[in-house]
């Protein structure tokens, strides 16, 4: 037989953010309560309302760029209530020629390290990581194994900041170490 006893203690979370051109939604991992979404107030983003399954977002402004953070709470249809959530999202500009250089690569490692790219945000935006490819190039001229290095749109690489391609970023840091602010992929 198949036991319907289920009790859920676990509060809703967020599964993932949706964005077009007019605004955010929120995508909860469970049904929740529309009436007990709680948001912080923000200048940045203007609170739309609740369904079961989404809490929505208009922008305040056109031409976002950068860090913007995103504070709010809910409670599923059993009560169980979220503790406040701050969600960083990050707005990017269109990448253009130069903005990202690549700055050093290790292939010739020796046993036990990691190969590993490294590349620099030479610009003062906020640029996609989804929006970044690396690929390897065959004698023919034709790009092969093409890999963006992000498929979340809410993956951001800040200005002025290193970003280390590797299988194990931890063995590279370790080894070689990494600024505080770079982003590792």
């Amino acid at each position: 037989s198949i036991s319907t006893d289920f009790v859920d203690y676990d509060p809703p979370y967020v599964s993932k953010i949706e964005r077009n051109d007019s605004g955010i939604s929120i995508v909860w991992n469970e049904k929740i309560k529309p009436e007990s979404v709680s948001v912080e107030a923000n200048q940045d983003f203007e609170y739309m309302g609740s369904d079961e399954k989404k809490t929505h977002f208009k922008y305040n402004s056109t031409g976002l760029s950068g860090e913007y953070n995103l504070s709010f709470s809910a409670c599923d249809i059993r009560d169980n209530c979220s503790q406040d959530t701050t969600l960083k999202i990050y707005f990017s500009e269109d990448t253009k020629k130069g903005d990202v250089i690549l700055n050093e690569i290790l292939f010739d490692v020796s046993t036990g390290e990691s190969e590993f790219v490294e590349l620099y945000n030479m610009s003062d935006k906020w640029i996609s990581a989804k929006s970044l490819s690396i690929a390897t190039r065959k004698a023919n001229g034709n790009l092969n194994y093409i890999t963006p290095l992000s498929v979340d749109v809410n993956d951001a690489i800040p200005p002025y900041t290193y970003i280390i391609i590797s299988r194990d970023v931890e063995n590279v840091c370790t080894r070689y170490g990494c600024g505080d602010d770079a982003v590792k992929f």
